[in-house]
């Protein structure tokens, strides 16, 4: 008998988003857009590291939520319009620098939001 084969899970990581800004040092990227990319998740240690970032596109991938992004201290703006959103986790003090925030198109009801 064959073994059930899981596919990995799509991931954020710091790869992706040097090449999708197309540079070279993650404290060089400032605007990435990562939409429409089937992405799952994040590779949480991997964010960390892009201290410069302030505007990032999720839009229309498959994540159900984006409290690993609060590792991003600069974000002034993040977009997640039709995502598998149903509830957003948002940490104490995290996203300090945000302005803008669109999660359109989501699964989320007035009572969605988990301060």
């Amino acid at each position: 008998p064959r073994a059930a084969c899981r596919r990995p899970r799509r991931l954020v990581d710091g790869f992706a988003i040097i090449n999708a800004a197309y540079d070279k040092l993650p404290e060089d990227v400032h605007v990435v857009d990562l939409s429409g990319r089937k992405y799952e998740g994040f590779e949480e240690k991997d964010l960390g590291y892009f201290t410069n970032l302030k505007l990032l596109d999720l839009g229309d991938n498959m994540l159900s939520g984006i409290a690993e992004l609060s590792r991003l201290q600069s974000l002034t703006e993040l977009r997640v319009p039709a995502n598998s959103i149903s509830r957003l986790a948002i940490p104490a003090g995290s996203f300090s620098a945000m302005k803008v925030l669109d999660v359109s198109f989501n699964n989320m009801k007035s009572d969605s939001l988990i301060a």
